[in-house]
Order: structure tokens, then sequence, then C-alpha cells
């Protein structure tokens, strides 16, 4: 149910596993990523490496998702409804959309240097959130 690979040297990475719940897979050096096959995936941190894609659409149970410090320019959470905590820190997002993700009630999205804005949903309430200076959230971005 649990496992940890940090600080290795791991440049691809494919999780074909039904029972990992947590998974722990920080400061590697992974361009590729896939937990497609791990539906049961509720924990996942895989901050400080260098990933520029990744796919959630088959971890509709994911609560805690970890990924500060890799390349992603953009993400699409929007079927992981269950994410309570999204940390997201010093990627390259342009854009971020949590206005389907009622249950987030900790967002760290902070050094992104080209994301402005974050969307979410009107009267939604996310209780902590760390952002830089030059973002904003808003219900409209473009």
């Amino acid at each position: 149910k649990w496992l940890s690979l940090s600080f290795n040297y791991f440049q691809e990475f494919i999780l074909e596993n039904s029972s990992i719940e947590t998974l722990l897979i920080t400061n590697n050096d992974i361009v590729s990523f896939d937990t497609s096959k791990a539906p049961s995936l509720r924990f996942l941190n895989v901050g400080t490496n260098n990933i520029e894609h990744l796919n959630f659409t088959k971890n509709i149970l994911l609560e805690n998702l970890f990924f500060s410090g890799n390349k992603l320019e953009t993400i699409n959470l929007d079927l992981n409804v269950n994410l309570k905590y999204i940390y997201c820190s010093n990627n390259l997002l342009k854009a971020f959309d949590v206005s389907k993700l009622f249950k987030l009630i900790d967002l760290r999205i902070d050094r992104n240097t080209s994301l402005n804005c974050i969307r979410v949903k009107e009267n939604q309430y996310i209780p902590t959130i760390i952002m830089s200076a030059y973002q904003e959230i808003n219900v409209n971005c473009n």
C-alpha cells in the first residue's frame, strides 16, 4: 500500500499496481511518469524531478498531490474531485483550474512565473492558498 523511492536516479517510472495507495518518488531525474494502472492511489509526491507531463485521469481517488519543482506547463485535474491538497510550486504552469475541486483545502502554487490567474468557481472556498504576489484567484481567467 505504501512505496517510497525518493532520492534515486530514476528517469522513467511506470506504476502498475492496483494496491498502492501512497507513492513518494521525490528527488529523482524523472522525465516520464505514468500511474494510469494504479487506480487506488490516494497520496502522491513526485516533487523535485524533471516531469513535463502528468495525467491523473485514471487516479480519481487522489486526495493529496504534490508535484512542486518540476517542469509542467499544464495539467488537467477536472476528474480528480477528491483532491484536498495540491502543492505545485516552482513549475512552469501557464494556466491552472481548480473550479471543479470543491474538497480542496490547501493549494500551494507560488513560483510559477508564467501563471497569473488561478481559476476557481464562484463562491468556492479554499482555506489555505499560498501564491506569489503577481498571481490572483478569479472565476474568469483569460
